[in-house]
């Protein structure tokens, strides 16, 4: 195996963490750096393409941490040990890590909001069944991925983080969220800020519902965008109506929402197995009325925030990460964000397993995940 970290890019990133991350320890007793440790951790990350715990990050971090001394030209006698490490990332100021790294400000893109919960967090031994979850936009162009923040599902909601921190991201960008947000005051909150929204609607909106249903059932489409995939033993094709509508017809409650599109999305699954047909019918608000066919890639492109739990999950193992220390567990998660969108820029063949075992053996592609 070749072990050689020697790279302008890993130099320049740890370069770019001394110079701008924020230290929260106190000075009296501080043994490691924090910016070596940070580098080391995602470094020791990135050359394991197993499941990830602590003891085996903390491993890699030991058959490593010589190596990345000559790349960082540092003169340490020890690599941390697991204790301090699981110290340091409990106190870890991961929004100011992850400020650094938020280079890509694609206000123009449209960006899949969603939470996941870290099943790791959860204490089953006080027969909780509730943990720490994490709430996330995914930029669907370009698998960015940006943090909005944690809560603990035994006394918080997704709900509060997303409406007190949505407007963190850039004014104009466009976000999809699932029906859990549809709410009159979210989504007012979100026109009000000069951003835009395309929500699902369901039965937790009975009365928009009927509205919508009655609107699609009484006015023709200017336009239906039909687009139709083969996977996994079935063909789905699905139609896009799109209809301009008035917020001044529905309910006065929805009057500062700016709602100026209503979208009626029917999907037909022809399974090849048995020849058997399924058909079901969706309904999406938006205040957003640019063109049409980008409506309809962003309301495909919602699925990529799915796409990527299941990547933690099954490629990393995010699931089987167990610590009911909060903190640790939302360092890990952070770290993950950045991880997951380096990865992305990188996978060109597509397939993340394959790319983890080429970043063990071949030292260029640490290179690449750092210049990307």
């Amino acid at each position: 195996m070749n072990n050689d970290l020697s790279s302008n890019e890993i130099r320049r990133f740890y370069q770019e963490l001394q110079e701008n991350l924020v230290d929260n320890r106190s000075n009296i007793g501080r043994k490691h750096e924090l910016a070596f440790v940070i580098t080391l951790l995602i470094v020791s990350i990135l050359l394991s393409y197993d499941h990830l715990s602590l003891s085996k990050i903390h491993r890699n971090m030991k058959r490593y941490y010589a190596h990345l001394c000559i790349s960082l030209h540092k003169d340490i006698d020890r690599c941390i040990s697991q204790t301090q490490l699981s110290r340091i990332l409990s106190d870890f100021d991961y929004e100011s890590f992850l400020s650094i790294q938020h280079k890509e400000n694609n206000s123009c893109d449209w960006h899949a909001v969603d939470g996941k919960e870290l099943r790791g967090s959860i204490d089953s031994k006080k027969h909780k069944n509730r943990g720490l979850s994490i709430v996330y936009a995914i930029n669907t162009n370009s698998n960015f991925q940006r943090l909005l923040g944690f809560y603990d599902e035994t006394k918080e909601s997704e709900k509060n983080v997303v409406r007190e921190r949505i407007c963190d991201l850039p004014e104009g960008s466009k976000v999809t969220l699932d029906a859990l947000h549809n709410s009159v005051g979210l989504l007012t909150d979100i026109e009000q800020n000069n951003r835009f929204y395309l929500t699902q609607i369901k039965a937790n909106q009975k009365h928009l519902m009927n509205d919508l249903v009655h609107i699609s059932d009484n006015i023709k489409t200017e336009e239906i965008i039909i687009d139709t995939e083969k996977s996994h033993g079935r063909i789905d094709t699905r139609s896009y109506e799109i209809y301009p509508i008035n917020v001044d017809i529905l309910e006065p409650r929805w009057s500062e929402s700016g709602i100026c599109n209503m979208i009626k999305v029917t999907r037909k699954s022809y399974h090849l197995k048995d020849g058997t047909e399924r058909k079901e019918t969706r309904y999406y608000i938006t205040n957003y009325n640019g063109k049409n066919a980008e409506i309809a890639d962003a309301i495909r492109g919602h699925w990529k925030i799915e796409i990527m739990n299941r990547v933690r999950d099954v490629n990393f193992g995010e699931d089987k990460f167990r610590s009911l220390n909060h903190g640790l567990q939302k360092t890990m998660s952070s770290l993950m964000l950045f991880i997951c969108s380096g990865l992305s820029k990188i996978n060109s063949a597509g397939n993340l397993n394959i790319l983890r075992e080429e970043l063990v053996y071949n030292p260029k592609m640490i290179n690449k995940f750092f210049a990307a």
